[in-house]
């Protein structure tokens, strides 16, 4: 163990080779695998578009760019837009949505239930693949901005729209 924090944790690459490690487990085969993904990109690109389509089609278990993928039930939280407007993009995107496909536009925020909200779907919905969400503001603001300050909620021009970075704060 280093208990030095100004030295770097390494591992030789004998004992690297000789170690078992479980593969990574893919929902789209060699393009999106388990674990966080962040989608990011300037302001009416298709982003949320882009989670649509992806939830569907993993749902539908039909292949994404050609890639095949693991079909199971997925979540997108789309909490800027109402069921509405959810409606009119799905009919957009397929003629035909499964029942394991899901669609939130309300939820808790994530120091107020949302992680417990998460994990009850998980418990009701065991087989699911991919749970995707459109930029939740307090989510972001909240929790992830101040953990990776000057990425996550970066915009196009690359500044905090919120100045709740350091680094992007109007004194700095």
């Amino acid at each position: 163990m280093n208990t030095n924090p100004n030295r770097l944790s390494t591992i030789d690459g004998e004992t690297l080779m000789g170690k078992p490690l479980q593969p990574l487990n893919f929902v789209v085969d060699t393009l999106i695998s388990q674990g966080l993904h962040i989608l990011a990109g300037s302001p009416k690109v298709g982003k949320s578009w882009l989670a649509l389509w992806l939830a569907v089609t993993v749902a539908k278990g039909e292949p994404v760019w050609g890639l095949p993928v693991k079909r199971g039930t997925t979540l997108y939280l789309c909490l800027e837009d109402s069921q509405l407007r959810v409606q009119n993009r799905l009919f957009d995107v397929t003629e035909d949505a499964p029942p394991n496909v899901h669609f939130c536009t309300e939820s808790r925020i994530l120091s107020d239930g949302l992680t417990e909200q998460l994990e009850q779907f998980l418990r009701e919905h065991p087989d699911t693949s991919i749970i995707s969400s459109n930029d939740p503001g307090d989510y972001l603001r909240q929790h992830l901005c101040k953990r990776l300050p000057g990425s996550v909620c970066a915009e196009a021009a690359g500044r905090c729209s919120w100045n709740c970075c350091p680094a992007d704060s109007p004194s700095a």
